[in-house]
């Protein structure tokens, strides 16, 4: 609790992406302000504590099977710490367990990619779709992917595009591309192909009990989101509200391009 209340809320606010550092000294001190009544004496300790805690939801996550941390001691008549969870004095993660985590976030990053790539073909279909049954917007429908193209490749804003279009003006031309719309339309799409092939991978590698509880499945959903908001679309949202004179290229941006060049090559 006091590690989400300090370093998330900074993280956060930020807008800090990739790998988490260490907490900062100062981070530490408001740490150790809240345990106070746990007498975490010296950011060494709080540190191994940390790790402590993340080694062992990492060992416990989403992934596996949901197990309390702690079992029944008949004996003792009282619940204790598991005797198969790595010590407190454990400070490093295995090779084993590195290259497990590894090779599960190439997965998410494969899942993730084959997801993007499909969720934008639709939407450009559509897209494309729609302007074709508007009789105001038909005539741009043959426009939209240089339109796009110019806005993503050439960092062109959206009144400059316009005389590029034809429209009369830029809100016209904002109603034909509208890449914000376009990019939430994607990340949509995206988060329900991506959640879909991850759940296909746990039933087929037995990854978690199944079928998966409600519960399960929230937070699954939760932590999917944050993952591929991380690694595509807070970056994608935070170039396209850089103003003028912005460079666009994230993951998402590429991705786009690349969908409408082969767009282009199956319209030819």
């Amino acid at each position: 609790e006091a590690f989400h209340a300090v370093y998330r809320r900074v993280r956060r606010t930020s807008g800090q992406l990739g790998r988490c550092s260490n907490p900062t000294e100062a981070q530490q001190v408001e740490m150790s302000h809240m345990l106070s009544e746990l007498a975490i004496a010296s950011s060494d300790l709080l540190l191994r504590s940390l790790k402590q805690i993340a080694l062992q939801l990492r060992q416990f996550d989403v992934w596996r099977s949901r197990e309390s941390l702690e079992r029944f001691d008949a004996a003792e008549g009282e619940y204790r710490p598991r005797s198969d969870l790595p010590s407190a004095g454990t400070q490093t993660v295995t090779k084993e367990e590195e290259l497990a985590e590894e090779a599960l976030i190439a997965t998410l990053h494969e899942h993730l990619a084959v997801a993007l790539v499909e969720s934008l073909q639709t939407a450009l279909c559509d897209r494309i779709t729609k302007l074709n049954k508007s009789k105001k917007y038909r005539p741009f429908a043959n426009k939209f992917g240089a339109g796009l193209q110019a806005y993503y490749r050439e960092g062109l804003s959206l009144k400059e595009i316009t005389p590029l279009l034809g429209t009369s003006s830029w809100d016209q031309t904002r109603r034909i591309l509208n890449p914000g719309n376009l990019l939430n339309q994607v990340r949509s799409l995206t988060l329900q192909t991506f959640s879909f092939r991850v759940l296909e991978t746990i039933e087929q590698k037995s990854l978690a009990p199944w079928p998966p509880t409600p519960d399960y499945l929230q937070q699954l959903v939760e932590q999917l989101e944050h993952f591929a908001d991380a690694e595509l679309f807070q970056a994608a949202v935070a170039e396209m509200k850089a103003g003028s004179h912005r460079n666009l290229n994230s993951a998402y941006a590429q991705q786009l391009l690349l969908a409408l060049n082969k767009l282009d090559s199956s319209t030819a």
